[in-house]
């Protein structure tokens, strides 16, 4: 069971798009890039229990009962996932005895929670769920995700598996992303790239990630990739914001994002304005109880006062959105501070996660 220390994921294999063959199927690269990015994707258990509440079926179909089957799932997950002292994650030697279903549903979970923490990694700031971003559903299959940050938006797929990676992905990458390119936000606009997250999960060697990735925006004249249109960045952040409302109790403010007519008053909720580490934030309440180290946490969602700030003025604008700010990008930040014992995952939207042992009162 993992429920202490830094977990390393080798970044394996990035497949690059090419181009369509004249039969219609994806040409990629002669070889992959091996490895990719910059160095292994680390990851703490807190970590992985906040990105599986941000990556669960939330927005305006769910709401918060999502998030919440998405950090009991976490949960679960932990208790199937193992890191010996080398630092590698396994899964845990009895999960093959598991009921089909019941794997099924935690490499899901691992696989959405481990691809949050990726494309965070890579510098993306807001994350919502496809049904939420664009102007019509289909049935057809599609992405799992939108990301985006201020010079792209990707479709992301996100898959756990314990089968090939390699072919998972590019097979995908096909299916749920480029047939998906021209969809339109739900302000207007399109992605300009995507892909494949493949958490390729096993009880005998380490885990690993495969990606199929691929950019369709044209080039400008100096040969620099053209930047997304604003409404479709727009369409991402509303979507990240109804999730985060949700989970950290600004509920009227959600329903007002999701369109409600009759939302209520745009107040503070549920939730508590608190100055903590030298700044205003809303602290939602208990949402999750967790035993790392053989010692139970709770976990409180919080978010900064100036960010939902913002989206208020944002509301208030008949523009709407894009916001013209991000806090940072890059990935989520981990810091444990004595003084108040309690342990703070930060995100680059503004938004996070507060773990404090049980022993000691949680911020009220």
């Amino acid at each position: 069971m993992w429920f202490s220390g830094i977990a390393t994921l080798q970044r394996a294999r990035e497949f690059n798009f090419k181009h369509l063959g004249p039969k219609g199927r994806a040409v990629w690269d002669r070889a992959p890039t091996a490895p990719y990015g910059f160095g292994p994707l680390k990851i703490d258990p807190h970590m992985f229990a906040y990105a599986a509440s941000r990556s669960s079926i939330v927005g305006k179909k769910l709401g918060l009962r999502g998030q919440i089957a998405g950090l009991g799932l976490a949960s679960a997950a932990l208790s199937y996932l193992k890191k010996p002292p080398s630092g590698e994650l396994f899964l845990h030697h009895n999960f093959p005895l598991l009921k089909d279903f019941v794997g099924t549903s935690l490499t899901g979970t691992i696989g959405a929670a481990i691809a949050y923490l990726e494309m965070l990694d890579l510098g993306y700031v807001w994350q919502g769920h496809w049904e939420d971003c664009v102007k019509s559903g289909s049935v057809a299959a599609h992405p799992d995700f939108i990301f985006a940050k201020p010079s792209a938006i990707c479709l992301v797929d996100a898959k756990g598996t314990t089968g090939s990676a390699d072919s998972t992905a590019k097979q995908e990458w096909h299916r749920q992303i480029y047939k998906n390119r021209a969809v339109q936000m739900k302000f207007g606009g399109t992605a300009n790239e995507g892909r494949v997250i493949a958490a390729a999960l096993s009880a005998t060697d380490p885990g690993v990630l495969v990606t199929a990735y691929g950019n369709w925006s044209p080039k400008g004249q100096q040969g620099a990739r053209t930047t997304p249109h604003p409404k479709a960045i727009s369409s991402v952040q509303r979507a990240n914001f109804i999730d985060a409302f949700f989970l950290v109790g600004l509920a009227n403010l959600a329903w007002k994002l999701v369109g409600s007519n009759n939302p209520g008053p745009l107040d503070q909720g549920s939730t508590r304005l608190l100055s903590i580490r030298g700044e205003q934030v809303y602290v939602g309440p208990i949402r999750m109880t967790l035993t790392i180290d053989d010692e139970q946490w709770v976990m409180q969602p919080f978010c900064r006062k100036t960010i939902v700030d913002e989206v208020i003025r944002c509301i208030g604008n008949d523009e709407g959105f894009p916001m013209q700010s991000a806090v940072r990008e890059g990935g989520l930040e981990i810091t444990h501070l004595d003084n108040l014992r309690a342990t703070f995952i930060d995100g680059p939207d503004g938004v996070g996660a507060i773990f404090r042992l049980v022993k000691f009162a949680p911020f009220l």
